[in-house]
């Protein structure tokens, strides 16, 4: 890298004293006139060679660059660099570690257990972090090894902050695995991933099934024989359709506000209102001050607010994005947090007395995992 200087030459004799460098070939790159001063731009011997010319000008340094720059503002800010360096350093460090452990549940008792889970899994403060997929790990055997008070549980992990999320067991008694069951299609769809705790797999991921299919099976059979019962348990997600309609009026009532307002006193008679005065004026905030009020009248100082209202017909692509909005609204809200949409689709939309109406195809990714009861062995239906 090159090293050159912006060197001021102040005096009388400014433009003299460049004629003799000029004669001594110094290499001035940059030449800026500014009143009783100069400015050159020089390499660094070039410097040395001014630095021993006779004359009677205040030469000095303005600004350098390229390595010598670069040393001077190292030596200048050398320790605020090393202090900065070893800042982040040790922020980096300590974010590879647990500082602080926060278990969001008001159960001193539930509490307690979820301390000594941690503790059993080697989570405790100034520990370092865990990976995503460990954590899973973990929350699913602290949830297994306390199904009787733990509902649902789950890990956050805020910088060096490690949020314990947990729902305490209402009924801390477990299901009656005595009770049988299968675990049926509760609607018609492509099975994409099987969750299976408890039972006999019938299904397959990509298999078809329809309502009341029996994926998972509380029969245990053996040569097509059934040799035993269970509880079956699980979660089945599947791609299911649905086709979603909306409809609106193609006009909409434009509410803008007028730039002036109204302020004045009201005469209020028996709640009827009779306007006395009123003026124009710009209202930011409108409001009603009472002056005087007794049972049968009452004197206010009213600001309103005046609006323009306007018909408008919404363009037909405009009216179309918001129904597709409306409907995707509908199908959230039938969807749990690990659900979603795969696709969607405006398959129809036409106009017809003022409205639009359209039809959309929507692809969800639910799970349709349905329990149903099965009868013990040797048990008979009622009839």
């Amino acid at each position: 890298m090159v090293n050159y200087f912006w060197v001021s030459i102040k005096g009388k004799n400014t433009k003299n004293f460049l004629n003799t460098l000029f004669r001594q070939k110094i290499n001035m790159m940059e030449i800026k006139y500014k009143k009783n001063e100069v400015l050159i731009k020089v390499s660094y011997d070039d410097y040395k060679k001014i630095l021993k010319s006779k004359t009677t000008c205040v030469i000095s340094i303005v600004k350098t660059a390229g390595t010598k720059r670069i040393e001077q503002l190292y030596q200048k800010y050398k320790m605020s660099l090393l202090i900065f360096v070893i800042s982040v350093f040790f922020i980096v460090f300590l974010s590879n570690f647990i500082l602080f452990i926060n278990i969001e549940s008001s159960n001193n008792e539930l509490k307690n257990v979820i301390k000594n889970e941690l503790i059993k899994n080697n989570i405790t403060l100034y520990t370092s972090k865990k990976s995503y997929k460990k954590l899973k790990e973990i929350t699913e055997n602290i949830k297994n090894d306390n199904l009787d008070q733990i509902e649902w549980i789950e890990f956050e992990q805020k910088g060096v902050v490690l949020n314990v999320k947990v729902i305490q067991r209402v009924d801390k008694k477990i299901k009656e695995y005595n009770k049988y069951q299968d675990i049926v299609a509760s609607k018609n769809g492509y099975i994409r991933k099987i969750e299976s705790r408890n039972g006999q797999l019938l299904k397959n991921i990509d298999d078809y099934v329809k309502k009341g299919d029996v994926i998972i099976s509380g029969n245990i059979f053996r040569n097509d024989k059934v040799v035993g019962k269970v509880h079956a348990s699980g979660k089945v997600y599947a791609e299911v359709w649905y086709i979603v309609k909306a409809r609106q009026d193609l006009s909409y009532i434009d509410v803008s506000e007028k730039r002036l307002g109204k302020v004045g006193l009201s005469l209020f008679i028996y709640n009827k209102e009779i306007k006395l005065l009123y003026f124009p004026k710009k209202v930011i905030n409108a409001k009603t001050i009472t002056l005087f009020h007794n049972n049968y009248f009452s004197i206010k100082l009213k600001k309103e607010k005046t609006y323009f209202f306007k018909n408008q017909i919404y363009s037909s692509n405009k009216l179309q994005k918001i129904l597709e909005q409306k409907a995707k609204k509908d199908i959230s809200k039938t969807l749990e947090k690990d659900e979603y949409i795969i696709t969607e689709k405006t398959l129809k939309k036409y106009v017809k007395n003022g409205k639009m109406y359209i039809e959309v195809f929507f692809k969800c990714y639910e799970d349709i995992a349905e329990e149903k009861d099965i009868q013990k062995i040797g048990e008979k239906k009622d009839e």
